[in-house]
């Protein structure tokens, strides 16, 4: 039962406290009246004593149901205010009583009237000890008993003595008053206290129920924004990816100069706009929570060199020389992670420190390795260096010249992030004017020298020689199939495109080495199951590069089982190469030693 103000409350628990503890003082009344007619039989009328003790056993009883009958309402939560108030009439009407007997009742045995004292004196103490929820009424009743005693007393004792025995009973109502106010507050204190905890609860409740609203709201807020996100980034990958290739199949170098300005600039245009959908890709997967960690051993030479060949296009359209300190290092990593890593170090490098060299390279400092990405450019302020760590935060250097160069500020917050997620830090020291360097680290090495095929789902090692072979293209979007056969052949590969293959195609083409599929194909067909068909046919050696526009975790973790490669779109020519590179080195042996000679 619900309850608007304290003292309502206070009064519903008073009223059922009383209601409680009478259900076990209604025999009290039973039992001394039988006890009383017993004692008293020769010495009064009959008929008196008879009409005394039904009158008491008869409101007895009546209590005893109230008080059974208040308590389970109580139980129920329902009202028992008039329950409440009928105890009340019935703990009067029964003190009418034990007063009558106090007064009209004293036998001329002393021994006898000590036991009727004893028996009304036993009835207000335990009155007191379970009425005083009901103060009036405990005050009512004793004013009904103890003074009628008290004025017989005097009446049979005249003199001192009379008034001296009259005056201790008074007092000793006057105490049992004073103990039931005593009694009496604090029982209502104690409710006062239970209403308080019982509102705070509710506060709490409505708080907490408050908070998992917002929590609600702002979860469906962070998955319709990564839901946005993913769904434009997919529709904006797709024709930037056929347009990129098409731009890097166009040659180096033109007779025109202005014409080769523009290509240069379409370019690293093309590459800005990679690099953030790789930065959305990161942050949208941090945010969802979609980041997995998987640490095992890890060389970190081939995973260097893997991202070489990555930024090495975009670090000559700059005019910077980009390079990779040899090491023999073996660290345990995640190996994808540590690689998104080094990548957005590379490209901050790239892109913001206008140096004209970029080193990249593994320090050792006692047991403990670091990975550093050092160059020579203009340098990071002091009061800067923890900013530039932060969602959107980019250097600002007074009287600097100024630069296109763009970007949205979130390479290196997602390297801290990425970071903090591996359970390492990422820590720069630089200088204004000489450079910075970027240090990741510690990294725990180990002694295994296995080195992982593919260092990460995107990025896999340069092998020690170029390789070359033959190369699929199934692709329904024919600008991506264009544009990647150009640079194949630019490259030094042999090719067939198509926009789909079937089985009954396996006479039609000669079997390939390597083949590069978009993940999803015209008419609802998956570039997994046609990587799989294609293996069937031509034996397990055939490497997949798989890519997508799709970054769903769900996709990711399908191509990794597969044992493929994964390229989100849209893929820069240096990603494209050095997967391809990759694959290469690590089939064809594979495929030579299971062919018969």
């Amino acid at each position: 039962m619900t309850h608007a103000t304290a003292e309502e409350f206070i009064r519903y628990q008073s009223d059922a406290l009383v209601l409680r503890l009478a259900r076990f003082v209604w025999q009290m009344h039973i039992i001394s009246a039988g006890l009383v007619v017993m004692v008293l039989w020769d010495w009064f009328s009959p008929v008196h004593l008879v009409v005394w003790a039904g009158w008491m056993s008869s409101f007895a009883l009546l209590q005893a149901c109230i008080s059974f009958k208040g308590t389970q309402q109580s139980q129920r939560a329902r009202p028992i205010r008039e329950w409440g108030r009928w105890f009340d009439g019935t703990a009067v009407l029964l003190a009418l009583g034990w007063g009558w007997l106090g007064f009209s009742l004293q036998p001329e045995n002393e021994q006898l009237r000590a036991f009727i004292g004893f028996l009304i004196a036993g009835g207000i103490v335990t009155g007191t000890g379970t009425h005083n929820a009901h103060y009036r009424m405990l005050v009512v009743t004793l004013l009904l008993i103890v003074p009628a005693q008290a004025a017989r007393v005097v009446i049979d004792q005249p003199g001192e003595a009379g008034l001296i025995s009259g005056s201790m009973l008074m007092l000793f109502m006057g105490l049992m008053l004073g103990l039931g106010w005593v009694l009496h507050t604090f029982t209502r204190n104690g409710f006062a206290l239970q209403w308080e905890k019982s509102r705070l609860a509710d506060q709490l409740e409505v708080q907490a129920e408050q908070l998992r609203q917002a929590r609600t709201a702002a979860e469906e807020a962070n998955y319709a924004k990564s839901h946005f996100l993913a769904q434009a980034s997919h529709d904006l990958r797709q024709p930037l990816h056929g347009i990129g290739l098409l731009v890097a199949s166009l040659p180096d170098g033109s007779p025109d100069r202005s014409t080769n300005t523009t290509l240069l600039r379409v370019r690293r245009s093309l590459d800005g706009l990679a690099r953030l959908f790789d930065s959305l890709l990161d942050v949208t997967l941090l945010d969802t929570g979609q980041t997995k960690l998987t640490a095992a051993p890890v060389a970190l030479a081939p995973l260097l060199l893997a991202a070489h060949d990555i930024f090495r296009p975009a670090a000559a359209d700059r005019s910077i020389d980009l390079r990779i300190v040899s090491t023999r290092a073996h660290v345990l990593v995640d190996a994808d992670i540590l690689s998104r890593i080094v990548h957005n170090l590379i490209a901050n490098a790239l892109q913001h420190s206008r140096a004209d060299r970029i080193v990249v390279g593994v320090r050792r400092r006692g047991a403990q390795v670091y990975l550093e990405v050092w160059d020579n450019g203009r340098g990071i302020p002091d009061d800067q260096q923890r900013r530039i760590f932060r969602d959107f935060e980019r250097v600002e250097i007074p009287l600097a010249p100024q630069t296109n160069e763009t970007g949205l500020g979130l390479g290196l917050a997602i390297v801290a992030r990425l970071a903090a997620h591996h359970g390492i830090e990422v820590s720069v020291r630089s200088n204004l004017g000489r450079g910075s360097c970027f240090a990741v680290g510690p990294l725990q090495p180990t002694t295994d020298e296995r080195t992982e095929a593919k260092p990460a789902l995107q990025h896999a090692a340069k092998p020690a020689s170029p390789a070359s072979g033959h190369v699929w293209i199934i692709d329904d979007d024919q600008d991506a199939r264009t544009g990647m056969t150009a640079l194949l052949e630019k490259w030094g590969h042999t090719y067939q495109a198509m926009p789909m293959w079937r089985r009954e195609d396996k006479t039609s083409f000669a079997a390939p080495d390597l083949v590069i599929t978009d993940m999803h194909l015209f008419a609802g067909h998956s570039g997994l199951d046609v990587a799989a068909e294609i293996r069937r046919a031509y034996g397990k050696h055939v490497a997949v590069i798989l890519i997508t526009a799709d970054t769903a975790p769900t996709t990711r973790q399908q191509v990794l089982e597969a044992g493929h490669t994964l390229l989100h779109k849209p893929v820069r020519p240096g990603q494209l190469r050095a997967a391809i590179l990759s694959e290469l080195a690590s089939r064809i042996p594979e495929r030579v030693s299971t062919e018969p000679s």
